[in-house]
């Protein structure tokens, strides 16, 4: 019988065809086998690195709060200490406070002045209003009358204001100018202003950057100067935008902390009389001043 060439050629094609089907299903199967294991393997490392970074967690806890217990234990024992070693420092000193922030509170340091001896003899808060002094026609006036000037810039009127607030603040001018910022809600305004200033503290620091230390802190900065009057700047810690650059530029002294106890104790000390840049930031020259 006579067998077609083709039928021999289909057959030998089929048979290849089949083997290659088998051992692609075996491959298959083997690989899926192979799968199974690496995903187990690879579940089994991912289940034992979750219990050691659980774990590493547990035990970074638990650090956490020994040293949050050491820190509440040094806090302790700072405020302790500190109302004796700050006592009687600032006996007899005439202390004059002047914030220029509405953003943050200074309401510490008059008590931290108390417990030095200090007398607090005035506070003045510049309100962020006094920006909107430039529109008031009627301060214009007024300041072109007190100040004696011919002319007056309204872009300059916050610069200027701040000058008559530095001159009352150490020599009690301009009392008719300032109880017109009082009320109009510019400044607000606390203490004998009659009594002699020894010591001025300024305290800024803001939450933006307003430049509102050109217009105000800046020219009370000179003024007090002019008046050869010690003057300090202070800010807390934790202001989003910092003065003390523009402070130490003035070449005065700085405490960048003042709201914790370190702060407070290096704040004394220069008004002591060891002038310096101090606190936690990189403007300052180091953390506190030698206490020799």
């Amino acid at each position: 019988m006579f067998v077609n060439t083709k039928f021999y050629v289909i057959t030998i094609a089929s048979i290849f065809l089949a083997l290659g089907i088998g051992i692609f299903i075996g491959f298959n199967l083997d690989s899926q086998e192979l799968y199974v294991e690496q995903q187990n393997s690879l579940i089994n490392e991912m289940t034992q690195r979750f219990d050691e970074i659980k774990q590493e967690n547990i035990d970074l806890n638990n650090k956490n709060s020994e040293l949050q217990s050491d820190i509440n234990l040094y806090q302790q024992y700072s405020e302790g200490v500190f109302p004796v070693f700050a006592k009687n420092r600032l006996s007899g000193i005439n202390v004059a406070l002047i914030e220029t922030t509405d953003d943050y509170i200074y309401s510490s340091l008059k008590n931290t002045l108390n417990t030095a001896g200090a007398n607090v003899v005035s506070i003045t808060s510049v309100h962020g209003k006094i920006k909107d002094s430039i529109s008031d026609d009627t301060l214009k006036d007024m300041i072109m009358n007190g100040l004696s000037l011919n002319d007056v810039n309204k872009n300059n009127i916050p610069q200027l204001v701040s000058e008559v607030i530095a001159q009352n603040v150490v020599g009690n001018k301009y009392e008719d100018i300032m109880k017109y910022l009082n009320e109009n809600d510019y400044i607000a305004a606390r203490g004998n202003y009659s009594l002699p200033v020894d010591y001025v503290i300024i305290a800024g620091g803001s939450l933006e950057d307003d430049n509102l230390i050109n217009a105000i802190d800046i020219p009370i900065i000179k003024t007090i100067k002019k008046d050869q009057i010690p003057i300090i700047g202070v800010e807390r810690s934790d202001v989003k935008v910092s003065y003390v650059d523009g402070y130490k530029k003035e070449k005065i002294s700085t405490v960048d902390n003042v709201e914790n106890v370190m702060g407070e104790t290096s704040m004394i000390i220069v008004m002591q009389g060891i002038e310096g840049n101090y606190g936690v930031k990189k403007s300052a020259a180091s953390l506190m001043p030698a206490m020799n």
